[in-house]
């Protein structure tokens, strides 16, 4: 089961790096600038951390997975919101505020389900 959620870590992790480059560099208006680059780095860190953790540690694999699923979810939303049915006017400010909240939700996530699936799941692997 390890390797199976180590590949599925993984697998999302490319997913959603590809999502963010999509955002970021097509769905842009106008030409791509360094705010471009540094919204699609600030957006893909949780990917690429779930991918290095679970490649690197395949018994915490399933914090990894958690990190990737959890924020396909946020940022799914995040971007429904913003190109395929707005609210406001405001909403396009979503797209900042992901990846912040991102980066302060997802690694303390991580740790419980990783140390979860290492402690009960995993335990005999």
């Amino acid at each position: 089961m390890k390797n199976f959620t180590s590949l599925l870590a993984v697998l999302l992790s490319v997913f959603g790096i590809a999502m963010h480059a999509v955002v970021c560099f097509y769905l842009a208006d106008g030409d791509i600038g360094l705010f471009n680059v540094v919204l699609f780095l600030a957006a893909s860190v949780p990917y690429a951390v779930a991918w290095f953790i679970a490649r690197r540690w395949p018994a915490w694999s399933l914090g990894a997975l958690a990190i990737v699923v959890v924020s396909l979810f946020f940022n799914g939303i995040t971007i429904y919101g913003t190109f395929f049915a707005p609210t406001s006017s405001t909403e396009a400010l979503t797209l900042l505020v992901a990846p912040l909240v991102n980066l302060v939700l997802m690694p303390p996530l991580g740790v419980v389900f990783g140390w979860f699936g290492k402690r009960f799941l995993f335990r005999a692997a």
